[in-house]
C-alpha cells in the first residue's frame, strides 16, 4: 500500500511568550519520510521519536547542513547532534532530515523521553502540531451534537429505525420499511387466514360450522 500525506507546514511562530520549536511531518510514502522544522532558538540537538516506523537512514537537511550527526535505529527513535559543537543556526525553517524505512499511514511524532536542545543544554518548548500522536482535531462544526466532525460525519442528524440519515423510518400504517402492512392474523407481510381455514391457526369449520 503506498500513500502520500503533505502537510504544508506554514511555520509562523506568533507566541510571544515562548521561542517555540516547530517540528512536523512532511512529504511521507511507506518508504520515505520529510521531517520538517523551524527554530527562533540554535539548536545543538534533538531527539524524538515517530511512532510506528522503521528506519533504514537519515540523510540531508538542515541537519547536513549544519554537520549534525543524525541516527535512526529500529526503536522509532530519531537523535542528531554534533561532535564539534556546530548548531542550526537560529530563523533555520525547513526540512530537518530526510528518513528512509518503513512508515504506517498513520505515522505521528512524540518527544517520548527526547529533548530539543539549545546552547546552554537547556530543553527547548517543542510543538509537533498535527503531527503529534496526542493531536486532536478540532471540529469546524459538529451539528448534530454526536462527537464526529461534519467533514467527515456519514450522517450529519440522526439515522431512522431503516438505515436511512435523516429518513422518515416505517411509515404510518406500515410494518416494516418496505412498505408493507400487517395482514388479519398480525404477521408484517403476512398471507393473511388461508383458504379453507377459520382462523390463523390452520383451522377448519367442522360439518356444523364450527
Amino acid at each position: 500500500m503506498y500513500f502520500i500525506k503533505n502537510i504544508i507546514l506554514t511555520l509562523i511562530l506568533s507566541f510571544a511568550f515562548s521561542n517555540e520549536v516547530m517540528i512536523a511531518i512532511g512529504n511521507y510514502s511507506g518508504t520515505t519520510m520529510e521531517i520538517l522544522m523551524e527554530t527562533d532558538d540554535d539548536i545543538t540537538g534533538f531527539q524524538f521519536d515517530v511512532e510506528g516506523a522503521s528506519f533504514s537512514s537519515a540523510s540531508g537537511g538542515l541537519a547536513e547542513d549544519a554537520g549534525f550527526t543524525v541516527s535512526v535505529g529500529s526503536n522509532e527513535t530519531v537523535l542528531g547532534f554534533s561532535f564539534s559543537g556546530a548548531v542550526i543556526p537560529a530563523g533555520s525553517n525547513g526540512v530537518l532530515t530526510n528518513l528512509t524505512g518503513t512508515f504506517p499511514e498513520d505515522a505521528c511524532l512524540s518527544l517520548g523521553t527526547g529533548a530539543v536542545s539549545d546552547t546552554s543544554g537547556s530543553p527547548l518548548d517543542v510543538s509537533f502540531g498535527e503531527s503529534d500522536c496526542d493531536y486532536v482535531d478540532s471540529c469546524v462544526a459538529d451539528d448534530d451534537n454526536d462527537g464526529i466532525c461534519d467533514d467527515i460525519d456519514d450522517c450529519v442528524g440522526v439515522i431512522d429505525e431503516c438505515g436511512v440519515c435523516n429518513g422518515d423510518g416505517i411509515a404510518d400504517g406500515a410494518c416494516d420499511c418496505a412498505g408493507n402492512v400487517l395482514d388479519e392474523c398480525g404477521v408484517c407481510n403476512g398471507d393473511g387466514i388461508a383458504d379453507g381455514e377459520c382462523d390463523c391457526a390452520g383451522n377448519v369449520l367442522d360439518d356444523c360450522g364450527d
